[in-house]
Order: structure tokens, then sequence, then C-alpha cells
């Protein structure tokens, strides 16, 4: 599993995620399968018939080009006759982290949730790019790359639903990959395509001109552009001050969430 976290394991993870369905759902693991996807073979393939002629925006040497996925159903002939649905989640998040609405969504449609390339528990190859139609094509080609190595189009109609900057990138690939999308579910969709001309960092968090706004933002900015952002720090942190941290900022930032909820959701979050 992809993780890059100092102190956690692919098992911790693993598990967190077992908790998190089995709280949420009451789904014990024979009932729905977690795999972690080798998509390198597809990811060429791909690049080869849709990327930008000239250049590569993949690192195909890596062993870190794999898809974590997760199906909430088993092979029963009941489960089979359900519609799909496929969700993508948001920055910063995992496909587990759908959990809470699985009780429902499980009645009605067949459910799989993957972790977008880079994100969650899926591969984290070099990633060095700066334009934004490369980094819309990082996402949208492994994620087609996935859909031909799970034959996931061949088995016919499905919903793909995305949150956030999921949503996104859902609709990013329904465009240009429509081919058997019935419907498209965009929770909270969230993204900027290209940088407005004027924008400025420091209007925006409505900051005056001084010399000590215009520092701070172009630092934070700087910071940014180099590829780190505020939980770049927990990376190197360890398990124990991740927890203490995302304690405290569930505990505020959720004061209504009951005792067994905020344990399963700060668990899958660290």
């Amino acid at each position: 599993m992809g993780n890059t976290f100092s102190g956690i394991s692919a098992e911790y993870l693993l598990q967190a995620e077992h908790d998190i369905v089995k709280h949420y759902a009451g789904m014990e693991p024979g009932e729905y399968t977690i795999e972690d996807l080798d998509i390198s073979e597809e990811l060429r393939q791909v690049e080869k018939e849709h990327g930008s002629k000239g250049k590569s925006i993949f690192n195909h040497e890596s062993e870190d080009n794999f898809i974590h996925t997760i199906n909430f159903f088993n092979n029963d002939p009941r489960e089979l006759t359900k519609p799909r649905l496929l969700l993508i989640h948001g920055f910063m998040a995992n496909g587990a982290q759908f959990a809470p609405m699985l009780k429902g969504l499980t009645d009605t449609y067949r459910v799989t949730t993957i972790d977008l390339l880079g994100l969650g528990s899926s591969g984290r190859p070099a990633f060095a790019l700066t334009e934004v139609q490369d980094c819309i094509d990082f996402f949208t080609l492994s994620f087609e790359a996935w859909v031909l190595r799970t034959k996931f189009r061949e088995e016919g109609p499905y919903t793909l639903g995305g949150h956030s900057f999921g949503a996104y990138i859902s609709m990013n690939y329904a465009i240009r990959f429509p081919a058997q999308i019935e419907k498209i579910v965009m929770l909270s969709p969230a993204g900027v395509p290209q940088k407005p001309k004027e924008y400025d960092l420091a209007t925006y968090f409505g900051l005056g001109p001084s010399i000590v706004n215009s520092v701070v933002t172009k630092f934070v900015t700087s910071i940014w552009g180099s590829q780190y952002s505020f939980i770049s720090p927990l990376k190197y942190m360890g398990y124990k001050t991740g927890d203490f941290i995302i304690y405290h900022y569930y505990k505020s930032y959720y004061p209504t969430l009951n005792e067994a909820d905020f344990q399963v959701q700060k668990e899958i979050s660290i």
C-alpha cells in the first residue's frame, strides 16, 4: 500500500480500513475485497494513445504505479444484479472515507472506491508536474489505466461519483472518456483549471498590502510551489504526534461527532 508517513505501516492502514467499514456498514472482510492493482502496463498504453506527444508525465519504471481498490460487494448473484457506483475521493483523502454513506448505498448499488494515484493508499510515484493540464492528465490517464486493468467499462453502464477534488477529476475524466458513464454525481466539486491573472493570495485572504503580508504570502506560495503543504511535516512526525494533532483537529472541527465515530474517523485520517 502507498504510505509516506513515518511509523505507520501498510498493515495499520489496512486494519483502519477494515475497522471503518465494519463500524459504518457492518461488513466483514469476506463481504468485500481490497486490492492494490498494478496499472503499469495499462499506463504505458494509455499515455501512448492519449498523452501529450513528445513527453511523458509518468515514471513508467516506478514500482508505485498501482491503484488501491475496494469493492464493497462479493460474488453473491443478488449483488451482481445491482447497478454499479464508482466513487472518487477528495484531496488528501481516500476511498474509505465514503464509509459513513456505505450502509445506504450498498443496499442499492455495487459500490467501488479507488484511491487516486499518488493519494490515499495507492502508489506514490515521483511527481514533479507544474502545468495544470499535465496534473489533470496525471489523474485522468491513471484513472483510465485502472479502468482498462479492471475491465470496468466492459461490464456495462455505471454511475461515477466524486467529492471535492475527486468530483473535479471525475468531470475531467467523463469529458475525455465518457463511454458507459450513465450518470455523474459531483459532491461539493472543487478545482481551478488555471490561476487567474489577477489572482493575489493576500487579497484572497483579505490581508492588507503591508510588507509583512507580502513576505508571508510569497513564502507560502514558494512552499506550495515546491510541492509542500501543511500536511508535509506530519509525514515525518510519527504516529504519536500525528495522532495528537488529528485528535484535536477532529475535536474542534467536528464537536458533535460521537466517540465511536470519532475514533474510526481519526484512525483512517492518520
